[in-house]
């Protein structure tokens, strides 16, 4: 664009946009550098001489531009989604992801006789309490040696709750593609009471299959399974707010996959 002698206005050059300018799967929408005027002095020329009726709008295309099918909940998930991957909990590590969310060092299921959770710096009843939800359901279901666990603290409306998750394989059965379990324990950090009103909702990458209540003041707990890179959210909510944690067993999506013995 040439730019004008000083006292005589001229109009911008105003280019549409069409197809070419596409909202990304992220919601980002990508301009080309061509269709910017990036000298400073032209904007202050139009500042000081240009009347905006001058400017040359155009007219509103009837071309449809093509945007991805994501309404606003799905792409308000996305953006907040953290995905944790617990098949790097097999090899006793956590990724960068966990440990900025203040997921602690995974350990062994088997080993909840031993106080593997003296040191998460939580009160001692929260983790005698997962030590006994445990050490019960190794009587009820079965448990590998192989599985693993581990727990962060979750403050919702200042109320500072200890979700414990913990992983295994499912043996797999002839004909069917192999699955994994999530063992969710949801106690209070201070071992008082779960806070009144708080709801508890797991859901798959389609739908939520779960929506309810502890049964019980003191803890909730629940056992979901899922096929192998399927993604399962629990979340959390208490008083409008919301705790979204999102697990996969993906031992495709690490480096130097730890080997998995069933």
């Amino acid at each position: 664009m040439a730019f004008a002698k000083r006292g005589v206005a001229v109009s911008p050059t105003i280019t549409p946009l069409t197809k070419s300018t596409i909202v990304s799967e992220k919601w980002y929408y990508y301009l080309p550098r061509s269709l910017l005027d990036v000298e400073p002095n032209h904007l202050l020329h139009y500042i000081r001489f240009l009347e905006p009726s001058a400017i040359p709008l155009p007219v509103a295309s009837t071309e449809s531009v093509v945007v991805p099918s994501l309404n606003i909940r799905e792409a308000s998930i996305s953006a907040t989604k953290q995905l944790i991957n617990v098949a790097s909990w097999f090899g006793d590590r956590l990724d960068e992801l966990a440990r900025s969310m203040g997921w602690k060092q995974p350990v062994p299921l088997a080993s909840v006789t031993i106080p593997v959770f003296s040191d998460w710096r939580s009160a001692e009843t929260s983790n005698q309490r997962i030590n006994q939800l445990i050490t019960e359901l190794l009587g009820v279901i079965e448990i590998p040696e192989q599985a693993r666990g581990t727990c962060r603290t979750i403050v919702l409306d200042n109320e500072p709750l200890l979700l414990f998750a913990g992983a295994w394989l499912l043996p797999q059965k002839s004909g069917e593609s192999q699955e994994w379990s999530l063992l969710l324990i949801l106690v209070m950090e201070s071992g008082i009471f779960l806070p009144e009103g708080i709801k508890l909702q797991i859901s798959d990458e389609t739908s939520v299959f779960y929506e309810e209540g502890p049964k019980t003041d003191t803890y909730w707990y629940e056992r979901v399974s899922g096929k192998i890179g399927e993604e399962l959210t629990l979340t959390i909510i208490l008083n409008e707010q919301r705790s979204p944690n999102t697990f996969v067993f993906n031992p495709d999506g690490l480096m130097n996959s730890p080997k998995i013995v069933l």
